[in-house]
């Protein structure tokens, strides 16, 4: 799931290069961004046709006509996504810390925040809200849950933990057979607590706001990460294009 599909295109845009384990979804994000600049659908599957000729090895437009197929039908259901800010009241945080498991309280609050995004950014084109359930809920599959709250997905962990929020903290309701996850705890009023504006590593975002002193944020993307040291600065990714930039210009600067 990408949360911010905005700046996941403008970045495919600038690296000429998609994820070929996703390529279809990465094509249907592309088709919507080109749709969101104002062009119409023959346009935006022209673009589309372009960018995978000049950038995916091996691609055939006739061959493979069904990924420009597939992302002109999906932009044509949903809008591209541009999350606001998301709101968590002192209430919420309160209600989350009610449990003391840190890995439970890191799954509810990536939970919240993820439902919020969820409801406040819908990206269906006629979208509705559900009249089935009162309140905020989650159907999106618990995986991506784990992944943005930075938490190793594990089946007896995740039935157990489901299990205690459930049955004995009474913060979530499941809906069978459906499995969506009604939040309990959510309660639009109150003060803020805190304001997430990046969707990156949620679960990281909520440690830091507790005080977790391993919890770093990248002084070049600024994405929230878990030091290894504390005099680290970079995150993985901007300490390896640090590094490869320095070799770069070590290279230009002798070979001449």
């Amino acid at each position: 799931m990408v949360l911010n599909e905005l700046e996941y295109a403008k970045k495919i845009i600038e690296s000429q290069r998609i994820d070929e384990n996703h390529r279809g979804s990465d094509l249907a994000i592309l088709a919507r961004y080109f749709i969101y600049q104002g062009k119409n659908y023959k346009e935006a599957r022209k673009y589309l046709e372009e960018f995978c000729v000049n950038n995916i090895k091996y691609f055939n437009i006739v061959v493979d006509y069904h990924n420009i197929d597939y992302a002109i039908n999906q932009a044509k259901k949903y809008k591209i996504t541009d999350p606001i800010n998301i709101i968590i009241t002192h209430q919420e945080i309160s209600s989350i810390q009610i449990n003391n498991n840190l890995d439970y309280q890191r799954f509810l609050f990536t939970l919240l925040v993820l439902a919020k995004q969820k409801k406040y950014n819908p990206n269906k084109t006629k979208f509705k809200e559900s009249p089935k359930f009162v309140g905020l809920y989650y159907n999106q599959g618990l995986k991506e849950v784990f992944k943005h709250a930075g938490l190793k997905w594990n089946e007896n962990f995740k039935n157990k933990m489901l299990f205690d929020l459930r049955n004995n903290s009474k913060h979530i309701e499941m809906v069978i057979p459906s499995g969506s996850i009604i939040l309990k705890f959510s309660s639009e009023n109150g003060y803020p607590a805190l304001i997430i504006s990046d969707f990156r590593n949620i679960g990281l975002q909520y440690l830091k706001y507790i005080g977790n002193k391993k919890i770093g944020e990248c002084q070049s993307c600024h994405i929230i990460f878990m030091k290894r040291s504390n005099k680290q600065i970079l995150c993985k990714e901007c300490s390896e294009s640090n590094v490869l930039m320095i070799k770069r210009r070590w290279w230009n600067k002798n070979s001449d």
